[in-house]
Formats: structure tokens, sequence, C-alpha cells
């Protein structure tokens, strides 16, 4: 299961008609948890190279402020501000666990590395279609930060040609970024709908080959290798959302309460899963072994 289950921050939302009651809550509860000096910085750093898991849980308590703050920086590139957050949350505890006072490094250094890692990974493979590179996404915030200071100053949607001249990019790359803003998938899975069988789902009309519903129908235990190319929360996720081990589906609302994100959040990594799944399960020398 995920990371997050052993540290007592909470990073619960509700779906976005709630985004902006729940961050308030949320800073209310910051509020409650005090800063630490250097020194006890330097101190806790020592405790969790120990093993103490309660000094990384400090330490995250005393940073989450840096993750609302960073999150900022990533809004409208396709990701609502309270998945920015939880997704800067499982940075944050990422450099906690990780962090050694002895290379001389301050923690809000570290920390910042971790939380932008991790919130650019999430924009890079947000369910679209063909990932985005990292590097791009840092490009398309660059991008949209003059669009919209060139839309203030101009009081009009600035053209590409500006837009080019304001960062200092190609116009060939400025039109490349505004294609790959409208690369995603379509999110039209509707809550309600039954949940079909994880066969059928990587045998749809979508799949890039048509032996792929042969291979699902006649080889779970394929699918049960191939899903070690997974990462353990897609995993996770696919297991719960299909009752991988446990014969009972899980909603997209459930597993996101769990996972403190939205339920479109939860559709997009859900997507995303099966992208590689079906990748894997198409490859002619896939290397992959089969299960006995």
């Amino acid at each position: 299961m995920k990371n997050t289950e052993k540290f007592e921050v909470s990073t619960t939302y509700e779906p976005r008609s709630n985004e902006v009651t729940n961050l308030t809550r949320y800073l209310r509860e910051m509020s409650e948890w005090d800063r630490i000096s250097h020194d006890q910085e330097i101190e806790l750093g020592k405790r969790v190279q120990a093993g103490d898991k309660e000094a990384v849980n400090q330490l995250v308590k005393a940073n989450l402020r840096l993750v609302l703050k960073i999150a900022k920086e990533y809004q409208n590139l396709g990701l609502e501000y309270m998945d920015l957050v939880s997704e800067g949350n499982l940075g944050l505890i990422r450099a906690a666990e990780k962090f050694d006072p002895e290379y001389g490094c301050r923690f809000s250094t570290l920390c910042a590395i971790w939380v932008r890692q991790f919130i650019r990974r999430a924009l890079a493979n947000q369910g679209r279609t063909v990932r985005l590179p990292v590097y791009l996404v840092d490009h398309i915030q660059k991008m949209r930060r003059a669009e919209i200071e060139l839309n203030r100053q101009l009081k009009r949607p600035p053209m590409d040609e500006e837009l080019a001249e304001a960062t200092g990019m190609t116009l060939e790359k400025i039109q490349l970024m505004k294609r790959s803003q409208k690369a995603s998938f379509s999110l039209d899975e509707d809550e309600n709908e039954e949940v079909r069988s994880l066969h059928e789902r990587l045998a749809d009309e979508n799949s890039p080959a048509p032996d792929v519903a042969a291979t699902c129908d006649h080889d779970f235990a394929y699918i049960e290798k191939a899903m070690d190319i997974l990462d353990e929360r897609e995993c996770d996720i696919v297991r719960q959302r299909y009752g991988i081990g446990t014969g009972k589906n899980r909603s997209l609302g459930e597993i996101a309460k769990d996972y403190g994100l939205t339920r479109e959040r939860i559709r997009q990594i859900q997507k995303t899963a099966l992208n590689k799944l079906r990748s894997a399960l198409t490859l002619k020398d896939a290397a992959l072994p089969m299960a006995a």
C-alpha cells in the first residue's frame, strides 16, 4: 500500500466542489504544528538516520507549508490544486525519509527538489495518450506564466509569436507545447458505470493490437506478470479497482478517499496503468516470462 499510511499527516480532501473548504481546514490544521529551528532540524535528521519514524513525521508536519507554496507554481497545468498538494506531500515524505544532515544540505532544499519531482511526474503522466517528458512540463509551466502576464498587460490573449519572444523559445516549440496540452485522454468513465473486468478493459476497442483480446482471455497469469511493470501505487489501484485478490471491485471515489486524491486523479492513474499493461501484452518479444 501507499507510503503515506504510516504517517499522521492528513492529505484527504473531498472532490473539487469542496476544495476551498478543505484547503481552509487543512491550513487551520497546519497552524497547530510548530515550525522547527535549524538545530531541531539537524537533530531530527539524525533521528531519521537512526530509523526513528516519528522524526520523519515531525519533519513532514513542519514543512507542509512549503508544499502548498510549490504546488501553486504548477496550477493550471492539468491537475487540481489539491491533487498537486497531495502529490507534493508524497515528495515531502520521500525527502524526510532520505534526509541526512551530515551532507550539509538544509532540509528545505532537499524537500523542494523532491516535491517538484513528484509534482512534475504527476503532471507528465496524468493519463495522456502520449506521456509528456518532465522537461516539457517545465517549459509548459514557463509558457503558462508568460501567457498570464501578457494577457494582463495586453488585455487580450497573446499570440504565439508574442509568447515565443517573452519566453525566449522558438515559435515551433510554443506551438508544440500547445498541441501537447490538448493531447489528453477523454476522461469519460462514469462512476456509476458497471466496472468491466480487467480482461475486458485490456481487450477493448482502444487496444493497440487485435490479438490482445486472445492474450487476455487465455492468460491471466501473464497479466499478473505484466503488472510487475507498474509502480506500487498503479498496481494497488488496479488491484482495488478490479478486485484482484479480493473479488470485490472498489469505486473511484472509495480509492480516492484512501489516497487523499480526487476521483479524476485516480482515474488518470488507472488509465496510465492500463496503457502500460496493454503495451506489455502487445510486445512480440516480451521480456516478462510466462507463469508456469
